[in-house]
């Protein structure tokens, strides 16, 4: 395998890789926001949770879409590499040694 080929399947693993933490994070920080919304509060500041505003709304669509997409693209160049992989290995001659 030439250094470049390696590089390249390094980017892309490491692009699966840090696309699927960031949406796991995503979706740990969406649960964090829906227990404080729902968490009663009492005291001062009770009266039941605050209304969330149109633009907060559109803002977690977008980045959830985006997260969402942008692990698909690492799937879908993963799989790429793997396809391209068994390619290589079918139509590289055998080494002499």
């Amino acid at each position: 395998m030439t250094l470049i080929k390696r590089k390249r399947q390094t980017a892309i693993v490491a692009h699966l890789v840090i696309s699927l933490v960031a949406l796991v994070l995503f979706i740990i920080s969406m649960l964090d926001f829906w227990w404080g919304r729902l968490t009663p509060q009492t005291g001062p500041i009770g009266n039941g949770p605050r209304p969330v505003p149109t633009l907060a709304w559109i803002i977690m669509i977008l980045f959830g879409v985006s997260f969402l997409g942008n692990v698909a693209v690492g799937i879908f160049r993963y799989v790429k590499l793997q396809k391209m992989g068994k390619e290589d290995e079918q139509s590289e001659p055998p080494a002499n040694h």
